[in-house]
């Protein structure tokens, strides 16, 4: 999913919608009309491996930048990066007459923290490099899949071997 990390709950609703779409194309092409005819495909176009291809790497890369620019997990995982002291710096100016009890009861865990001044090349080389990973991760999946699982090459030589025999 592009922005899973975004709203994780999208990626189970599309599961649920996909399924229940299923079941209603199943019940309609077995009890209210006839199948439509089988058209035989060799693979899927070239066109649409390479928009499949796309998403999937611009995924990683939009997965990764919402991550570390808005997520709060930033934050755990890196908390040098981040100043809690700058966020009770920026909300005592917005309200002077605030006291040291109020700034200390502030919820700081539940909203973005800034990042410190001087570490944001530091957040961004580390999203880059966190996104590179998994592009690279995608590149050694896509070469140890094979693009004909061997049981179907199996079933394909019987065949060739039985009809040409």
């Amino acid at each position: 999913c592009l922005f899973a990390a975004a709203c994780p709950l999208a990626s189970i609703l599309s599961v649920f919608s996909n399924i229940v779409e299923l079941r209603s194309d199943m019940f309609r092409l077995c009890f209210l009309c006839r199948r439509p005819p089988a058209e035989p495909a060799r693979n899927i176009p070239a066109a649409w491996l390479r928009v499949l291809s796309f998403f999937a790497y611009a995924s990683c890369l939009t997965n990764c930048l919402i991550i570390g620019v808005t997520s709060e997990q930033a934050h755990v995982w890196f908390p040098a990066f981040f100043s809690v002291d700058a966020k009770r710096r920026s909300l005592a100016a917005l309200c002077p007459a605030a006291d040291e009890v109020c700034l200390k009861n502030a919820d700081f865990e539940a909203e973005v923290l800034p990042i410190m001044p001087g570490k944001g090349q530091h957040v961004m080389a580390t999203i880059l490099i966190a996104e590179h990973v998994l592009i690279f991760l995608c590149f050694v999946l896509k070469s140890l899949i094979p693009k004909v699982p061997r049981h179907v090459k199996h079933a394909v030589a019987k065949h060739d071997y039985v009809t040409l025999g």
